[in-house]
């Protein structure tokens, strides 16, 4: 499914609910999540917290998958002056980042990828 709007995804969180003949309250406690929230989720309010909304999903057992595409056929060119400000913005970058400490790009304890960091 290509989500390109809120509502797409609230269709989907929607439609699972049903399949799998759970009341609002059941998956909003599933979730950590409040009843009027999922009722907004529901209704496909455009400034949901991300990370609820993906809690959510995955109590539903809905799998977002991210695929790296060209850039639409809409997308501007920049400009001669935003390719200017590119190059001197780049100039000014250090040439090489060195951590010295991995502690705070650790991911949550939580995270389901963490095995592979």
């Amino acid at each position: 499914m290509l989500v390109t709007h809120t509502f797409d995804l609230a269709l989907a969180a929607r439609g699972r609910r049903k399949q799998l003949k759970l009341r609002q309250a059941e998956v909003a406690q599933a979730a950590q999540v409040g009843r009027e929230w999922l009722v907004d989720f529901e209704h496909g309010k455009p400034t949901l917290e991300l990370a609820k909304v993906l809690r959510t999903l995955t109590t539903l057992g809905v799998q977002v998958h991210v695929e790296m595409g060209r850039s639409p056929d809409w997308t501007l060119p920049l400009t001669a002056a935003a390719i200017d400000r590119r190059a001197r913005v780049a100039a000014m970058r250090p040439k090489t980042r060195v951590l010295k400490d991995r502690a705070d790009v650790t991911p949550p304890v939580d995270w389901p990828g963490r095995a592979m960091w």
